[in-house]
């Protein structure tokens, strides 16, 4: 079942149906609010106009088994007090237009769940405190090198969560206008980190050496990811394809080192392996690195 949410604040469904299936209700011109929770959609969620409110009255839930397109319009994850709206979606996600918001004294909850890998792409406003999650098994892959994940909110990698990124200034902290992830507070701990790009050479960011990343991987054929400062990974490091340039930082790895197809440029730095016990294994051609 899709649920598209029209200009005039419709939706595709019959009234019956949307009654029955969906529990929205209408409220004024052109807005739709879910009255009742969980609620979901089994199909697409598809807003290009109108006003969709998810957190309405109440801390409300809207479970999208499907993508979730916002081409026009707001979607208002809460408009009521201390309400937090969720929006749990289980494939890819593209706010390409209008306004991601919530209009009160709560919250909107972003939550990316699907066990599988969704791609993110941007262009909505997204204002206000919007938090999004990364489910624990779930890779949020970022659309290109321009993709933003702004906001007034927290973006969240959960352990065992995996970020995809291509911009060029890697993932950055708080305060920081560049990169992929620019929401107001940003937590990258325990996860997995992939560098992925076809175009411009990256830096690995300041948010991956200030936070202790659980594995990363660098997959980007033909291109450089350089380090920023002194790194250190608590999981395995892999370089699948492309070059991980030192860049004048050492770094310490916790779990094994893999070079699988790429390149490692340590310059005069070194890698220094802190298991306190256990094996732990390593590429034998690699030089600067430390037991």
């Amino acid at each position: 079942m899709e649920l598209r949410i029209r200009p005039d604040g419709k939706c595709k469904l019959c009234a019956y149906e949307h009654r029955r299936e969906f529990g929205g209700n209408r409220y004024g011109h052109g807005q739709l609010r879910l009255n009742a929770t969980p609620r979901t959609v089994s199909g697409d969620l598809i807003i290009d106009g109108g006003y969709f409110v998810v957190g309405s009255g109440a801390s409300r839930t809207l479970n999208v088994l499907g993508n979730v397109f916002v081409t026009a319009g707001t979607l208002d994850l809460s408009r009521s007090a201390g309400a937090t709206g969720t929006l749990n979606v289980h494939k890819d996600f593209s706010a390409t237009g209008g306004t991601i918001t919530e209009t009160n004294t709560g919250s909107g909850s972003i939550v990316f769940n699907g066990g599988i890998t969704q791609t993110y792409s941007s262009g909505s406003l997204v204002s206000n405190t919007i938090n999004f999650t990364v489910s624990n098994g779930t890779t949020l892959q970022m659309a290109d090198q321009s993709t933003v994940v702004s906001g007034g909110g927290t973006f969240l990698l959960s352990a065992g969560a995996t970020l995809g990124i291509n911009a060029t200034a890697g993932i950055t902290t708080a305060g920081f206008a560049s990169g992929n992830i620019q929401t107001t507070a940003r937590n990258y701990t325990a996860a997995r980190t992939i560098f992925i790009t076809e175009l411009p050479d990256q830096s690995a960011g300041n948010g991956l050496t200030q936070f202790t990343p659980a594995n990363v991987t660098i997959l980007n054929l033909g291109n450089t990811v350089s380090l920023s400062a002194p790194t250190t990974i608590s999981g395995t490091l892999t370089i699948a394809s492309g070059t991980l340039d030192a860049n004048g930082q050492n770094c310490s790895v916790g779990g094994n080192w893999t070079n699988s197809g790429g390149t490692f440029a340590p310059g005069s730095n070194t890698v220094t392996f802190t298991k306190a016990a256990g094996t732990q294994t390593l590429n034998p051609e690699d030089r600067h690195l430390i037991i």
